[in-house]
C-alpha cells in the first residue's frame, strides 16, 4: 500500500515497517508544503497501532533536504494547529525523537542546513560511503545553525568536532562522518539498501512495546535536548539575520543561485568558503 502526503511518499512494506521517500522539487528544501508533511506523517506513525520503524530517504539524486527555504520561514503550515517552522521546528524534531516508531535516515546524498539537522532528530542514520556529503554550513551566511546542530551535535560528536564543523562550514565525506559519530555507519552503495532493509525488517519483527520502552529509556539515559535550546538557536538567528555582513552575504550568494537549482547549490560548502575571501580582500583594498 502506498499513501501519498504530499510532497512524502509512504510504502507500506508490511503492517510494522513503512518507507517514506521525500520528493519536494527542485531541491527538497524544508518549505512550509515539506514541514506540514513531517507533522502528518509523525501523526501517522504515532496513532498506527502496528507501526514499528519508519525508514527516510530522498528521491531527489542530490539533496537528501538541501536546507531550509528560509524565504517562507515565517508561513504558517496549511495543517489545523500548526506555528510557522521556526515556532514549531523544537516540536517536530522532539515528537519524532520520542515517538515511539524507530525512525531511519538512509542517505545517498548532500544533506546540509537543517536537512542535516532534521537527521540528527532521527534515531539511526546509514549513508553511501561514496555518494553522501554532509555540511553544517550556516556560517557563510554570517549566522548560526538554528535546528538542532548546536543542540544535537555536541551531545553525539563532542564540543572539540562540533566546532570544527559550525566554524568550518565545509563539507565532510560519510566515512568522515562515521567516524566523528555523525551517523551510525558509512556502507558500500552496493551494500547500503540491504543493510537497512534487513535491519528495519528485523526491528519489525520485535514487539512493539518492547522497542518503545527500550527507546524510551534510551532517550531518558541520554539526554534528549530541550525545547528552549531549539528556541534560543533559532532567536540568535534572527539576531544575525538583522547584521550588515549576513545581509551582504546572503544577498550576494542568493544572486549566484542559493535556493534555485544551481552549481551554487550543488557546491555550497566550498563557494562560501571562497566567498569569505572574496569578501576579505575587498575590505583590504
Amino acid at each position: 500500500m502506498t499513501t501519498i502526503i504530499s510532497p512524502l511518499q509512504i510504502k507500506a512494506v508490511n503492517a510494522g515497517y513503512w518507507r517514506v521517500t521525500i520528493n519536494n522539487p527542485p531541491l527538497n528544501v524544508m518549505d512550509p508544503e515539506l514541514f506540514a508533511a513531517f507533522r502528518l506523517l509523525l501523526d501517522k506513525m504515532n496513532n498506527d497501532k502496528d507501526l514499528k520503524v519508519v525508514v527516510l530517504e530522498s528521491g531527489n539524486p542530490d539533496h537528501f533536504i538541501a536546507h531550509l527555504d528560509s524565504s517562507r520561514s515565517s508561513e504558517i503550515p496549511d495543517i489545523p494547529g500548526a506555528a510557522s517552522i521556526v515556532e514549531d521546528w523544537a516540536n517536530l524534531v522532539l515528537g519524532f525523537a520520542n515517538s515511539p516508531v524507530v525512525t531511519i535516515a538512509l542517505i545517498r546524498e548532500r544533506v546540509r542546513g537543517i536537512g542535516q539537522e532534521f537527521i540528527l532528530a532521527l534515531d539511526m542514520r546509514f549513508a553511501s560511503a561514496e555518494r553522501a556529503v554532509f555540511a553544517q554550513s550556516e556560517i557563510g551566511f554570517s549566522i548560526v545553525p538554528g535546528g538542532g546542530a548546536l543542540e544535537w551535535m555536541p551531545r553525539l560528536i563532542g564540543r572539540s568536532r562540533t566546532l570544527e564543523l559550525v566554524l568550518g562550514g565545509d563539507t565532510i565525506d560519510a566515512k568522515t562522518a562515521e567516524m566523528y559519530g555523525l551517523i551510525n555507519r558509512a556502507l558500500p552503495e552496493n551494500n547500503l539498501e540491504a543493510f537497512v532493509e534487513h535491519l528495519a525488517l528485523r526491528i519489525a519483527g520485535f514487539s512493539k512495546e518492547a522497542i518503545a520502552d527500550n527507546k524510551a529509556l534510551i532517550n531518558k539515559r541520554s539526554g534528549l535536548p530541550l525545547a528552549a535550546e531549539f528556541h534560543e538557536s533559532f532567536a540568535a538567528i534572527n539576531t544575525a539575520l538583522a547584521r550588515p555582513e549576513a545581509l551582504e552575504r546572503i544577498g550576494i550568494l542568493r544572486d549566484r543561485g542559493y535556493g534555485k537549482p544551481s552549481q551554487l547549490e550543488l557546491d555550497l560548502p566550498r563557494i562560501i568558503g571562497t566567498l569569505g575571501y572574496e569578501l576579505a580582500g575587498r575590505k583590504l583594498q
